[in-house]
């Protein structure tokens, strides 16, 4: 809600150091181009692969459908609005992603055919651009000449969390998703303060069988020391502790509250002025009545200003 709210806000903002010279026509092929690529991909493996849905409706869970349009017309949607306001990259990462946590919440998916879903929406629509573009002879976006710079920055990442601990009573934690919200104030040249929101939906397992969802949304704050590893591309590194909410679906015990300590190694690279992207890795501590811990892997897309 807040990134989509910046979009209106920054939208009369002046575009940002990308090239925008762009023809209509190049745009509709690109665009429809990665689309159909998204389609093609997503029920080819939506009818060939058999999963169980979590709430037993069918056998056709893998991968998420509505999560793998969303991103990819998320992706879509960014590129092509980009050059109106830098603010939509994580406006539609947003969107996205909530897609995404709905279709686990309302048991119709796995966090992983979720997940699944977002990297062939994501991955569709880069290789639909690269295709449309090849009807095409005029020259390739070449991204201006930047420097990694530690900035005031907000962004935004939709995370793979592999659980190493389980939470007893016989039951097991499978691969969850998660979408987390960063603001970030520099404090120096290399420091900065940091504040963050977390949703998070972990699956639970007892006999191999699904037997409910883990979910949690939680605040934190701590710090950030990030430094150019040379041209476009920096390093951040991220400690955070913070309080979350949680609740469970499936009739155990699973306490209400849980602190949480968070660190995570992020690898920027500075696209245009205002926008940077990367992957970021991190290893959590979920304490309740037992510690639960996490590895993650996730995708970030950051907006300074």
């Amino acid at each position: 809600m807040f990134a989509l709210a910046a979009v209106s806000l920054h939208a009369a903002e002046k575009p940002d150091s990308l090239s925008h010279s762009r023809s209509p026509l190049k745009s509709v092929v690109q665009a429809g181009t990665a689309f159909a690529v998204n389609v093609g991909i997503t029920e080819v493996l939506k009818h060939t692969v058999t999963e169980r849905r979590p709430d037993g409706s069918g056998d056709d869970s893998f991968p998420s459908r509505h999560t793998s349009w969303a991103y990819n017309l998320g992706s879509i949607g960014a590129r092509e609005l980009y050059r109106f306001s830098p603010w939509s990259v994580t406006g539609f990462h947003a969107m996205a992603s909530a897609v995404g946590m709905q279709r686990i919440m309302a048991r119709r998916h796995l966090p992983r055919d979720v997940l699944a879903g977002a990297a062939i929406g994501v991955a569709s629509a880069e290789l639909g651009y690269w295709l449309g573009g090849l009807f095409f002879h005029d020259a390739p976006l070449k991204l201006p000449h930047m420097s990694y710079e530690r900035l005031a920055a907000f962004d935004y990442a939709t995370v793979a969390v592999f659980p190493l601990s389980d939470i007893g009573e016989g039951l097991s934690l499978r691969t969850g998703f998660s979408a987390k919200a960063h603001v970030i104030y520099p404090l120096n040249e290399h420091l900065g303060l940091l504040a963050a929101l977390k949703v998070q939906s972990l699956p639970v397992y007892r006999s191999g069988q699904f037997f409910g969802l883990l979910d949690s949304a939680g605040l934190s704050a701590g710090a950030s020391y990030g430094m150019s590893l040379g041209g476009r591309w920096g390093i951040e590194s991220d400690i955070v502790i913070g309080v979350s909410r949680v609740w469970g679906q499936g009739g155990y015990n699973c306490g209400r509250w849980a602190f949480d300590c968070d660190a995570t190694l992020g690898f920027p690279c500075r696209i245009a002025d205002m926008l940077m992207l990367g992957p970021r890795a991190g290893y959590n501590v979920m304490v309740m009545s037992d510690a639960i811990s996490m590895l993650t892997l996730s995708f970030f897309t950051q907006i300074t200003f």
